[in-house]
């Protein structure tokens, strides 16, 4: 069960989420020109910096010491709200940049939050794309990303890595800084 719960932590984890979600919205959407950015603001730049930020404190790279979380979570709000607006001035792509308004919003929060308390940023992550797929119109995907928001929450509780408090807090915030980004941007 390890093993497996290793394996979806690994497979779930936000810059791969956040990358999937991005691809679907530019499948469905149409909103191809605001790919590369949201891939390069949002996936690439706020992945790399942490496993940089991991490797500079000999920490792995989930950072699992609260007290390291904080500033790799501030750049990749900042990364994911800079990369929102360059995205929606060069490509009018209003869906992917509420996606990443959102994972911005959820960042700022996580960050608060984990100032006292560690946060699941997996499941944060997992449950932004729950309301992504929402406005995506798309039952099946809707009902894939809960699953997988319940499964990488199981994962992530498994391997130690968080409590199920910690599991649902990241899920929340993610379901609420998600349903605002979109709010704003699609109303």
């Amino acid at each position: 069960m390890r093993r497996l719960a290793l394996t979806v932590s690994l497979i779930l984890q936000p810059s791969l989420v956040a990358a999937s979600l991005y691809v679907a919205s530019a499948t469905v959407m149409g909103e191809w020109l605001g790919l590369p950015l949201a891939l390069m603001f949002s996936s690439f730049l706020p992945l790399a910096f942490t496993v940089s930020w991991a490797r500079l404190n000999g920490s792995p790279w989930d950072l699992p010491s609260r007290s390291l979380r904080g500033i790799p979570l501030m750049f990749a709000s900042a990364s994911n709200l800079v990369g929102a607006l360059l995205t929606y001035m060069l490509s009018t792509a209003r869906y992917i940049s509420a996606i990443m308004v959102g994972y911005g919003l959820g960042g700022i929060l996580a960050y608060a939050a984990s100032r006292r308390w560690k946060v699941s940023i997996h499941t944060l992550s997992v449950a932004e794309a729950v309301v992504g797929f929402h406005y995506l119109a798309s039952t099946p995907l809707v009902l894939l990303a809960g699953i997988a928001t319940v499964a990488v929450g199981w994962a992530r509780v498994r391997l130690g890595k968080h409590t199920v408090h910690q599991v649902v807090v990241g899920a929340v915030i993610g379901l609420i800084s998600a349903s605002i980004a979109f709010h704003l941007f699609l109303s």
